[in-house]
């Protein structure tokens, strides 16, 4: 009876981090070149094959490892297939065809973002949305007073005298790349070191979030009925452990 409680309340809980990362997903249905993440639950099967290794007198259990009951949460990886591309219009708007990052200073070093809101701060400096300088080949991009034009190939121009390229990175693995909030990431030992990409930019647009709604919404449907579900055998565990202690025991 402790064992369907303790299986029934790992698979509550791996249910509820899926809830939270669909709810996610869906609160940032309309944030720029936000990309959506997946997670998932591995069977006990699945578990149990990944602690045994085939020997020439069959299977055997890895020393030290006993593979318990319930369910496994996977690792939570992104989806990086791109958004739909909107025409905005903005000079300082731009987006990245396929793959790359463009590099932004801040107060905590470089950061990589794929969102491309980018407007002329009081000083003159291409910066983000919430402030952070834009980097180009030579450094931050300073387009002064004039009005500013990014093209296909990165170079910023303002009043047709350029005033950088803008950098474009891509990495050996961009799922390595930790998540920091307000679209940036930075770079860990999974994802590897910036490397710079030649990459066609699309001027006076926006990439859109990959998001699927009806998607999302049919995912979180399914995951919520198999909470309850879940939730139904850990009320049945219990009501048979009531009737054990109070019926049984007066026997």
């Amino acid at each position: 009876m402790y064992t369907s409680l303790r299986t029934a309340l790992s698979a509550m809980a791996a249910g509820m981090i899926q809830v939270d990362i669909i709810s996610n997903n869906l609160a940032n249905v309309n944030t720029t070149a936000f990309r959506k993440e997946r997670t998932g639950t591995q069977s006990f099967a699945d578990i149990f094959r990944e602690y045994k290794t085939e020997t020439g007198v069959g299977p055997v259990i890895i020393a030290g490892v006993t593979p318990g009951k319930g369910a496994k949460v996977l690792p939570t990886w992104r989806s990086l297939e791109p958004g739909t591309i909107r025409y905005t219009g903005d000079s300082c708007h731009v987006a990245i065809e396929g793959r790359g990052y463009f590099a932004v200073e801040t107060q905590a070093g470089i950061r990589f973002t794929r969102d491309g809101r980018f407007q002329v701060n009081a000083g003159g400096w291409l910066v983000t949305v919430d402030g952070y300088r834009v980097l180009g080949e030579a450094g931050p991009i300073q387009v002064g007073a004039g009005l500013p034009a990014i093209n296909n190939d990165g170079t910023v121009t303002a009043d047709g005298e350029m005033a950088g390229r803008i950098t474009v990175v891509d990495f050996a693995d961009e799922n390595g790349l930790l998540k920091e909030g307000n679209n940036l990431y930075r770079v860990t030992e999974q994802s590897g070191p910036a490397m710079p990409l030649e990459a066609r930019l699309l001027p006076g647009s926006l990439e859109g979030s990959n998001v699927d709604v009806m998607w999302e919404m049919a995912e979180l449907i399914s995951t919520t009925r198999f909470y309850e579900m879940n939730q139904k055998v850990v009320t049945a565990a219990d009501d048979l452990l009531g009737k054990l202690a109070n019926e049984v025991g007066r026997v």
